[in-house]
């Protein structure tokens, strides 16, 4: 019994240190650290800013729309890449597509001080190279995808 007991408490602890806060948009409080993750598609390619943001319309809405609910909150855009190159080129990547995605914003009305850009690369995956080397090749890649992301991370109340 104490070995089950043992057992349940170093998985619940080993839960409880990976998990993360979540908000929704239309949170009316939002703690600092918490993240949103969004729907935007993460590669930009040859698109410009305007065609980009048709494409992502909906969701670039949603997110205008949080920004004028939280005028006094400053929002790190974290953009996340899969390992499918070297990780200098991820983090790089990631960060240009996080500038891209702020510069929009602000375009759209949204204060310059409220967001942050942040290029991760691949780290902090949702899916780990370890269980993405056991799919087999159909599933693969859009297990994959999923490492491919945009969040919102809460980092502070402003004084605007």
């Amino acid at each position: 019994m104490k070995a089950l007991t043992l057992l349940f408490l170093l998985v619940s602890l080993g839960t409880f240190a990976q998990r993360k806060e979540f908000f929704k948009i239309d949170d009316a409080e939002i703690k600092e650290g918490a993240i949103h993750r969004t729907k935007l598609d993460n590669s930009y390619g040859d698109s410009s800013a305007e065609d980009y943001f048709k494409k992502n319309k909906s969701e670039f809405e949603v997110i205008l729309h949080f920004f004028e609910i939280h005028p006094n909150l400053q929002v790190e855009i974290g953009v996340y890449d899969n390992s499918s190159s070297k990780q200098k080129k991820n983090i790089k990547f990631s960060q240009e597509m996080a500038q891209f995605i702020v510069d929009i914003l602000i375009s759209k009305g949204v204060k310059e001080e409220q967001v942050v850009a942040k290029g991760y690369g691949d780290v902090d995956k949702l899916v780990p190279d370890e269980k993405l080397d056991r799919l087999p090749d159909d599933q693969r890649e859009r297990a994959k995808q999923k490492n491919n992301r945009v969040e919102l991370k809460a980092l502070k109340v402003i004084e605007l």
